[in-house]
């Protein structure tokens, strides 16, 4: 699987290709598996 991710201030986007399985794998992991509306360990609770 190939790919490539764009990064902007107030949007980001990933581009990939592969097989079906893969896609398939790929899939799964982006919208199952990782919790998008979690905070990270850098980002702080009072922002100014």
């Amino acid at each position: 699987m190939t790919g490539c991710v764009v990064l902007c201030k107030d949007i980001n986007i990933i581009v990939v290709e592969g097989g079906p399985k893969q896609q398939k794998k790929f899939r799964r992991l982006m919208l199952n598996r990782i919790k998008w509306n979690s905070t990270g360990k850098n980002q702080s609770h009072m922002e100014d």
